[in-house]
C-alpha cells in the first residue's frame, strides 16, 4: 500500500486499505499459559516466552493494537498517530491470517477519528480499536487553504455523526441530563459532565465510564459566569467540543390558591435557566466556529412556546432560551455550527414527579435522550416530542388569547416553588 498526503482531510466513511498479519501460533499461547500459570493473555512476557523455547511470544490483544500503527502511516502520511486503545480480543487461531481494515468516524481540521476492525477466515469483523490521529500544522494550513467556505445559502445537509464526539453536558446529574450522558456514552463519546452537586455528579461518571466513555467531571453551579467560563475552557483543553447541552433548570410555579410566585425563586428560576444556558454557550462558541463544526443544543420545554397560568416565570423562563437558540441558530450557521432547539414534554425526571398535574404522553428520560440523539444526528433545528403536544400548542397561539386562558383554567396543577436561591 502506497502513504498519501492529500490537500484535504478524509471523508467520513472513508475506509483504510486492508493489510494482512500473520499466521499466529495459538496453540503456543495455551503452551504458554500452562508454565507460566498466568492465562491472561496481556501479561505474556517475551523474556519468558523464550526462555521455554518459543522464538516469540504468541499474538495476543496488545500486539494486535501494535499492528494498526505501520497501517495508519501507510494510509496517510500527512496524519500523526494521538492515541490508539482497544479492547481485548482472542488470539488469532493457529495459522490464520488476519486482515486488519478501519473506517473514518469523525473527521475535522484538527482530529480524526478511526475504528479499526480486524477479520480472518474463521472470524467475522471485529471492531478491536480506536485511533485518533491528528494532521500536522503544515498539513492544517494546506487543508484550510483549499477548503469550500460555507455560505447562508448553502447549508450542510448531511448527517452529523454521534460516534467518538467530545460532548459537554449541564445538569448531568440526573434527569435529561444524566440520560443524555449514558446514550452518547454507548457511542464511544468522550464525556465532560457539570453538575453542583459533587456526589450525584460522580454517579453519573460511574455509570458513564462503566460504558466504556472517557469522563471528566466538573462541579460548578451554571450561575457562575466566571466558573462557567473556566470550566468549559479546561474541557476544551482537554478535547475540541462537539456537542454542548445546555440542560441545566429548575422549575418553580404556583400551588393551587396561589396568585403570586416567591420572587426568591422567580429570580432563580430566571438565572438558572436563562443566565445558565447563556454562561454554558457564551464561552463555547469562540472555539467551535474557529473549528467550523459542533453543535449547540439547548434544551427547552414545550412551556416555552406558549404561556401556562400555574407557572409564569418557568415559562417565560423557557420563552426565552427558545427565541435565543432560534437567533443564534442564523448567526452560527455560516460559521459551520449547528444549534438545536429541544423542546420537550414530560419527561420521567424528579423535576416532573414534583408536578402534581395531568401529564399526557408523559415519556421515560431514556426514551428523551433517544429521541434526542437522534434528532441530533438528523441536524433537526428543533427537536419536539411528543408531536401531537407540540403541534396542539403552536395552533393554540393563533386563537384568541381569552379563549385560550379560559381553557387553561379549568385544568388544575400544583408546582411547588424551587428551593433554589439566586446566586449572589
Amino acid at each position: 500500500m502506497s502513504a498519501k498526503c492529500q490537500a484535504t482531510p478524509p471523508a467520513v466513511g472513508e475506509r483504510l486499505p486492508a493489510m494482512e498479519i500473520g499466521p499466529f501460533d495459538a496453540e503456543a499461547l495455551r503452551r504458554y499459559a500452562e508454565v507460566s500459570g498466568d492465562d491472561n493473555p496481556l501479561h505474556l512476557d517475551d523474556a519468558l516466552a523464550a526462555s521455554i523455547g518459543f522464538s516469540a511470544p504468541p499474538v495476543h490483544g496488545m500486539k494486535l493494537l501494535a499492528a494498526f500503527e505501520p497501517m495508519l502511516r501507510a494510509w496517510r502520511v500527512d496524519l500523526e498517530l494521538l492515541g490508539l486503545g482497544g479492547t481485548f480480543v482472542q488470539p488469532a487461531p493457529r495459522g490464520e491470517k488476519l486482515v486488519l481494515t478501519g473506517r473514518v468516524l469523525r473527521s475535522t481540521q484538527e482530529s480524526v477519528f478511526v475504528r479499526l476492525y480486524a477479520h480472518g477466515s474463521a472470524r467475522a469483523p471485529a471492531i478491536i480499536a480506536e485511533a485518533t490521529l491528528r494532521p500536522s500544522n503544515a498539513t492544517q494550513a494546506k487543508w484550510r487553504a483549499v477548503r469550500v467556505k460555507k455560505t447562508r445559502r448553502s447549508p450542510s445537509t448531511r448527517r452529523f455523526n454521534l460516534s467518538g464526539k467530545h460532548v459537554l453536558i449541564t445538569g448531568a446529574s440526573s434527569g435529561i441530563g444524566r440520560a443524555l450522558a449514558l446514550r452518547h456514552a454507548q457511542d464511544g463519546a468522550r464525556l465532560s459532565l457539570f453538575g453542583r452537586d459533587e456526589a450525584r455528579l460522580e454517579a453519573s461518571a460511574k455509570a458513564c465510564r462503566d460504558k466504556g466513555a472517557d469522563v471528566a467531571s466538573f462541579v460548578v453551579d451554571v450561575q457562575d459566569r466566571a466558573g462557567m467560563a473556566k470550566a468549559v475552557a479546561d474541557a476544551v483543553a482537554l478535547a475540541p467540543l462537539d456537542i454542548v447541552y445546555a440542560n441545566a433548570g429548575v422549575a418553580t410555579g404556583l400551588s393551587t390558591g396561589q396568585i403570586l410566585e416567591d420572587p426568591e425563586a422567580v429570580r432563580a428560576t430566571l438565572a438558572i435557566n436563562v443566565i445558565g444556558v447563556l454562561n454554558t454557550v457564551e464561552p463555547a462558541i469562540p472555539a467551535m466556529t474557529k473549528r467550523g463544526s459542533g453543535a449547540i443544543a439547548i434544551v427547552g420545554s414545550m412551556a416555552g412556546v406558549r404561556g401556562l397560568p400555574f407557572s409564569p416565570a418557568y415559562c417565560a423562563s423557557k420563552a426565552a432560551v427558545y427565541s435565543y437558540a432560534e437567533s443564534l441558530r442564523g448567526v452560527l450557521a455560516p460559521h459551520g455550527v449547528d444549534v438545536c432547539m429541544i423542546v420537550p414534554g414530560f419527561v420521567a425526571t424528579p423535576m416532573a414527579a414534583a408536578t402534581k398535574s395531568w401529564q399526557p404522553g408523559k415519556i421515560s428520560d431514556t426514551e428523551a435522550a433517544d429521541i434526542i440523539a437522534n434528532g441530533l444526528e438528523r441536524r433537526k433545528p428543533v427537536i419536539a416530542f411528543p408531536l401531537f403536544m407540540w403541534c396542539a400548542l403552536r395552533f393554540i397561539t393563533f386563537l384568541p388569547p381569552r379563549w385560550v386562558d379560559a381553557v387553561m383554567l379549568r385544568f388544575s396543577a400544583d408546582v411547588p416553588s424551587t428551593k433554589e436561591k439566586e446566586a449572589v
